[in-house]
């Protein structure tokens, strides 16, 4: 589990994960799961305040639900043979990001 409380959260997934949740009260959870994720890989996020960016494998197969209320969902990342990654989020103020690319 990844918790940013009053600051920000940076973390790295082992290969091969399947589960993980992250929580913001306040901060930014920042993610690299581009080690690659093991079968029916699920990530859920909560938000209050603060921003989840999540890098994964190049050529990934996202799936997304939930919501974002005062924040933007973005998926950037070129479709293509890699692992399925499910994103579940539910933040109030906070963008969700996707994205192949470091960030």
């Amino acid at each position: 589990m990844q918790l940013a409380v009053f600051g920000n959260q940076r973390g790295t997934l082992p290969p091969d994960w399947t589960r993980e949740t992250a929580v913001s009260i306040l901060g930014d959870v920042r993610l690299d799961a581009s080690a690659g994720a093991g079968p029916d890989a699920k990530l859920t996020f909560i938000g209050i305040f603060g921003d989840l960016m999540v890098t994964v494998p190049a050529g990934s197969k996202v799936r997304t639900s939930g919501f974002t209320i005062f924040g933007d969902p973005r998926v950037e990342v070129s479709q293509g043979e890699g692992p399925e990654v499910s994103v579940q989020s539910y933040s109030l103020f906070g963008d969700v990001t996707i994205t192949d690319q470091s960030v």
